[in-house]
C-alpha cells in the first residue's frame, strides 16, 4: 500500500502523541526514533512517524535532520509531509520552529504555508492569532520561564516572523476566526490577499476541540482546497488531509502537542473511516 502520509516530530513524545492519534484515526502508523536513513524499504504502513529531537538542537542540525527526514520519507513515496510541533510553540527567536519549516517550504517547493500549533481539546486555543494555554496567553502563562524556550510573547505571528530569515523576505500573515467561520470561499479570498501582499506564511485561528487547521503548504491552483479543509476543520471538528490519490490521514494532535504539515497535493475530505 502506498505511504499516504510522512510525520516529522521535533521531539520523541510528541511523535508518539501523533503516532497514537493516527491509529486511533484508522491509520497504520510505524514510528521511527531518530534518523530513518538506513532504514529501507519503507514500513507497510499508511503513516509513518520520524520522530527527531530537534526541538532545542542547535538550528543547523535541526534544519538538516529534519530535511533529510522529508527526503526519506518523499524517497519512500509520501504523498503528504506533515511537521509536527509543540502546542505551546516551544521556541526562540533563533528556531527551531521558523527555520525547520522554511527549509521544508524549500524541499517541497511550497509557495505558501498555513500554521497552527492548536490543541483546544487540551486548552491550547488561538485566537486573533494569540495562543492560549487554558485562559492564559501563552505568555501569562508557566511556559514565560521555561528554562530553554521561554515563550513571552503569545502573538504566534510575531513570534514565526522573528525566526523566518530576513533575507529570504518571508512573510508571517493571519487567517482569523471571523474569515475561518464564513468558510471555503472566505479563507481562499483571504488566501489570495495574503500572497498578493507578498505573505508566504499565515497562522489560522483555532478555538473548538479539534479544529486545529492544518500546517499546509499548497500551489496556487490547490487553495480552494486548503481552504475547504479549513472549513471542514472548523465545522466538522476533525482534521482531514488527503491528496488527489489518497484518503486522509485522520486526525492529528497530541496530547500536550499539536500537529503541522506540509501537504504536496490537494487537501479535502474523502471516505476513510475515521
Amino acid at each position: 500500500m502506498d505511504l499516504i502520509l510522512g510525520c516529522i516530530a521535533d521531539d520523541f513524545t510528541g511523535g508518539t502523541d501523533l503516532a497514537n492519534n493516527l491509529v486511533r484515526a484508522g491509520m497504520r502508523t510505524v514510528q521511527i526514533i531518530g534518523a530513518a536513513d538506513a532504514i529501507s524499504p519503507a514500513p507497510d504502513a499508511d503513516a509513518v512517524v520520524v520522530a527527531l529531537k530537534s526541538r532545542t538542537a542547535p538550528v543547523a542540525e535541526a534544519v538538516a535532520q529534519s530535511a533529510a527526514a522529508a527526503r526519506w520519507l518523499r524517497a519512500k513515496g509520501a504523498a503528504q509531509i506533515n511537521f509536527k510541533v509543540c502546542s505551546t510553540f516551544d521556541s526562540t527567536p533563533q528556531g527551531n520552529i521558523g527555520p525547520v519549516t522554511e527549509a521544508l517550504m524549500d524541499e517541497l517547493g511550497a509557495d505558501f504555508v498555513v500554521i497552527t500549533p492548536a490543541f483546544p481539546e487540551n486548552a491550547r486555543t488561538v485566537f486573533k492569532g494569540h495562543l492560549f494555554v487554558g485562559d492564559l496567553l501563552l505568555s501569562d502563562s508557566s511556559m514565560r520561564h521555561h528554562p530553554l524556550t521561554p515563550m513571552t510573547d503569545a502573538s504566534l505571528v510575531r513570534v514565526m516572523q522573528a525566526q523566518l530569515d530576513a533575507a529570504r523576505g518571508r512573510r508571517v500573515g493571519l487567517i482569523d476566526y471571523r474569515c475561518v467561520a464564513q468558510g471555503a470561499a472566505a479563507i481562499t479570498a483571504r488566501i489570495a490577499a495574503l500572497s498578493a501582499e507578498g505573505v508566504t506564511l499565515a497562522v489560522v485561528d483555532a478555538k473548538r476541540d479539534r479544529t486545529q487547521a492544518p500546517v499546509a503548504s499548497t500551489g496556487p491552483r490547490d487553495r480552494d482546497s486548503v481552504a475547504q479543509n479549513i472549513s471542514d476543520n472548523s465545522t466538522k471538528q476533525q482534521n482531514l488531509l488527503c491528496s488527489d490519490d489518497h484518503p486522509p490521514a485522520g486526525r492529528r494532535g497530541g496530547s500536550t502537542r499539536s500537529t503541522g504539515a506540509e501537504v504536496r497535493g490537494r487537501v479535502g475530505p474523502r471516505d476513510r473511516p475515521r
